[in-house]
């Protein structure tokens, strides 16, 4: 008979296969890490095909007024964008942003959106639809209607964009 108590727990041994399982689960492991960061590199480098501020204008002061385009170059397409925001010099004023489009040089408008969201008291911001390169020329214009009132009256215009190249 044996020294040893048979009674007395034994040390457990850990089974040959433990190892290399958790080795594969390591490189498993790493190489979804791998993959997830090329896909967030991926959506990265989507989203940076759209070029922002084209032509973008900004005026005013008691009222500022800002217009430009932004150019989808993936998918050849631009978008018209306005924004009119009271700057509280002296006056409060309502605001409103209406009519957005995409104008040719020639006056050819596209992408119109009426924007019929009322006044606000602050700012006011609207975009046009997307209009397809193959429909407009390389230069356009982000044109739309802006208003601002107070308690002396409403002024309205219809303002535009710089020059900006697109397509």
């Amino acid at each position: 008979m044996s020294t040893m108590d048979l009674a007395a727990p034994q040390p457990r041994t850990r089974p040959a296969v433990g190892r290399p399982w958790r080795r594969a689960i390591g490189l498993l492991l790493a190489a979804l890490t791998l993959v997830s960061g090329l896909v967030i590199a991926a959506a990265d480098s989507a989203d940076a095909a759209v070029v922002p501020n084209l032509g973008k204008k900004c005026v005013g002061v008691k009222v500022e007024r800002c217009f430009w385009i932004n150019f989808d170059t993936t998918e050849r397409r631009v978008r018209a964008y306005a924004t009119v925001r009271d700057t509280g010099e002296e006056t409060n004023y309502d605001v409103a942003v209406r009519n957005i489009r995409v104008v040719t040089p020639s006056g050819n408008s596209y992408g119109l959106v009426a924007d019929t969201d009322g006044w606000w008291n602050v700012t006011d911001e609207g975009h046009s639809n997307l209009v397809k390169c193959s429909d407009i020329g390389r230069s356009v214009y982000a044109v739309a209607e802006v208003s601002w009132r107070s308690g002396n009256g409403t002024e309205t215009r219809t303002e535009r964009s710089a020059l900006a190249t697109v397509c």
